[in-house]
C-alpha cells in the first residue's frame, strides 16, 4: 500500500510517496477549473486521502444498513462489501483485457489479466476468512439460520456476463480454425516468456482461484433478520465509490484506490472488534475478548493480502505516471489504519492487557509464567492463555502487514534522499522508521519480553539480511536506481519543504 508515518503521538502524520501505462509525463503544467480543483493533463489531482479513495462514501455503505459495532453480521458484511468492491475492479479489468485482445494488444492484455488474478487472488482470501469466522458463529446450534450468498450479488451476475464476452473475444482471436493450432503450440512449447502463455496460464489459475472464493462466499450463516443483500451491501453506494475513481486517461488508478478501499473496509471492522476486546478485557469476560481478537486475525490476512497483489501487479513506473494525481495524499494512510488500528486501539488494548495480568500485584513476568505453566491443568489460566496468545497473533498480522507495506516505497520510490509528495527527506527510510517505532509501546515490549519472543521484523545480523543490505548489494543498487529515477521524474518534489499533515480527530479510547 502507500505509505503514511506518524511523527508523534498528538497526531501530526506525514507522508511519502502514478500507477498505468507511461505514456505522457503526468508532471504536466498544472491547471485549475471553474471549480478551483487543482488538475494535470490526466486529470484531478486528490486533495485529500478521503477524497482520493472516497472513503465518505465506504462510510456510508458501513452505516447503510446499521449493525451492532463488532458483530458477527457486522463482520460478515465487511467480507461481502470488500467482495463487491473487488468484484467491480474485476468487471473493469476484463472488459479493458477484452478491449486489447479486439485491438490486438496482447501485451496490455496480458497485464490486465495479471490484475484480475490478483483480485481473485484477493478474493480467495476474502472468502477463507468467511468461512473461518462461521466458527463464531452466535447460534449455530439452531436450526434457524439465515444465509448471504454472493450469488444474489448483482455485481457477480454482471461479471459473469462481462468474462462470456471476453471468452468470445479470445476464441475468436486464439480459437479459430486458423489461429488453434498457434495455439496449441503455445501451450505445448513456449513458457512464461510467450506473452500468450502467460494469458493462458493467468486465465487457468483465476478460474481454479474461483472456485474456491465462490463456494466459501456462498450460503454463508448470518443471524436472521437481515435485509436483502443489496440493501445490507449497500451496492449500489459501493459502486459510486469505485466509479468515481477514474482519470482522463488509461491508467491503473482504480484498481490502486480498490486496494485501498478494501483495506477501509476491514481495518474499520478491526478497529471496532478491537474496541470491544479492550471492554470485553476490563470486564473479565477474557473468552468474549479472546473471539473478538480472533475475528480481527482473520480480517487482517485479506487486509495484507490487498498490499501484496498491488505490489506484484504494478510497475514502478505505471506507478510514477499517476503519482501526481495521488496529491498530497500519496503515501498516506487514513484515519482507521493509521491512528486508530496501529495507535490509539492498539497502544491502548495492550495497555488494558498489561492492568489486567497485573492486577492484584505481582510482575508481568511471573504472571505469565503461571498462565502458561498452568494454560492445561486449570480452565481459568486456559482461558487466560488464549486470549494472550490471540493477541500476539494479531499483533504478528500487523508486523506481516508493516513488512509488505515497505515493498511499495522500495518498489516505486527507491532510495537515496526520495522525498515523498510532501516533502519527508526519505521516504523509504520514513516507512523502515514507522515499522521499528511500532514495536516500542511499553506495554507490548513487556510482554514479549516476559515470553522470551523476538519483537522485531528484521534481523541486523542475520546472514542473507546483512548480504542484502550491505552498500554495495545488488538490491542496494537496484534501489538506489529506483530512487535516481523517481527524482528525476519528479524534480519539483525533491524541492518541497516538509509540510506535515496533522489529524484533529480525537483518540479512539474505549
Amino acid at each position: 500500500m502507500e505509505t503514511r508515518s506518524q511523527t508523534s503521538d498528538n497526531g501530526d502524520i506525514t507522508d511519502t510517496g502514478k500507477s498505468a501505462c507511461p505514456v505522457e509525463n503526468s508532471t504536466a503544467e498544472l491547471t485549475h477549473n471553474s471549480e478551483k480543483e487543482l488538475r494535470n493533463a490526466l486529470g484531478k489531482i486528490a486533495e485529500s486521502y478521503d477524497e482520493l479513495h472516497n472513503i465518505s462514501v465506504i462510510q456510508q455503505a458501513k452505516n447503510y444498513y446499521q449493525l451492532p459495532l463488532g458483530s458477527y453480521n457486522s463482520t460478515i458484511k465487511a467480507i461481502f462489501q470488500s467482495a463487491e468492491v473487488a468484484l467491480q475492479n474485476l468487471i473493469r479489468l476484463t472488459r479493458l483485457a477484452s478491449c486489447k485482445i479486439a485491438q490486438d494488444d496482447i501485451n496490455s492484455a496480458m497485464k490486465y489479466v495479471k490484475w484480475s488474478r490478483g483480485f481473485h487472488q484477493l478474493l480467495e482470501s476474502l472468502g477463507s476468512a468467511a468461512f473461518n469466522i462461521q466458527t463464531y458463529f452466535p447460534a449455530q446450534c439452531v436450526q434457524r439460520t439465515a444465509r448471504l450468498s454472493i450469488k444474489d450479488s448483482p455485481t457477480l451476475k454482471e461479471y459473469v456476463f462481462v468474462v462470456s464476452e471476453f471468452e468470445s473475444i479470445f476464441e475468436a482471436k486464439f480459437l479459430s480454425k486458423t489461429e488453434k493450432n498457434n495455439l496449441l503450440n503455445t501451450i505445448g512449447l513456449t513458457s512464461h516468456e510467450d506473452v500468450v502463455y502467460s494469458i493462458v496460464h493467468s486465465l487457468r489459475i483465476l478460474v481454479h482461484d474461483a472456485v474456491k472464493w465462490e463456494s466459501d462466499l456462498t450460503d454463508v450463516m448470518v443471524e436472521p433478520g437481515l435485509p436483502s443483500y443489496n440493501e445490507l451491501v449497500a451496492t449500489e453506494l459501493l459502486k459510486t465509490a469505485i466509479d468515481t475513481a477514474n482519470l482522463e486517461a488509461e491508467t491503473y488508478y482504480p484498481m490502486f484506490v480498490a486496494l485501498h478501499q478494501i483495506p477501509e473496509i476491514l481495518s474499520a471492522e478491526v478497529n471496532d472488534h478491537t474496541e470491544r476486546a479492550i471492554l470485553y478485557v476490563r470486564s473479565e469476560e477474557l473468552s468474549l475478548a479472546q473471539e473478538q481478537l480472533s475475528m480481527s486475525v482473520k480480517l487482517m490476512e485479506p487486509l495484507v493480502k490487498a498490499q501484496t497483489v498491488m505490489v506484484d501487479c504494478l510497475a514502478t513506473g505505471e506507478y510514477h505516471y499517476l503519482r501526481e494525481n495521488l496529491g498530497p495524499a500519496s503515501g498516506m494512510h487514513s484515519l482507521a489504519i493509521r491512528q486508530h488500528m496501529f495507535r490509539d486501539l492498539f497502544c491502548s488494548f495492550w495497555k488494558e492487557l498489561e492492568l489486567w495480568i497485573t492486577k492484584g500485584g505481582g510482575s508481568l513476568e511471573s504472571k505469565l509464567n503461571e498462565i502458561c505453566l498452568a494454560r492445561h491443568s486449570d480452565s481459568s489460566n486456559g482461558e487466560s492463555y488464549a486470549l494472550i496468545n490471540t493477541a500476539i497473533q494479531l499483533h504478528q498480522s500487523f508486523q506481516k502487514w508493516r513488512h509488505e507495506h515497505l515493498n511499495m516505497p522500495r518498489n516505486c520510490l527507491g532510495s537515496g534522499g526520495t522525498k515523498s509528495m510532501i516533502g519527508i527527506p526519505d521516504g523509504l527510510d520514513m516507512v523502515k522508521k514507522m515499522r521499528d517505532a511500532s514495536n516500542t509501546f511499553p506495554s507490548l515490549k513487556l510482554f514479549y519480553e516476559a515470553m522470551n519472543l523476538k519483537l522485531t521484523s528484521q534481523e541486523q545480523d542475520a546472514l542473507l539480511t546483512a548480504h542484502h543490505l550491505a552498500d554495495m548489494s545488488l538490491d542496494s543498487q537496484l534501489i538506489e536506481l529506483t530512487g535516481h529515477v523517481t527524482r528525476e521524474v519528479f524534480p519539483e518534489v525533491q524541492k518541497k519543504d516538509v509540510c506535515p499533515f496533522r489529524s484533529s480527530h480525537p483518540v479512539r479510547k474505549p
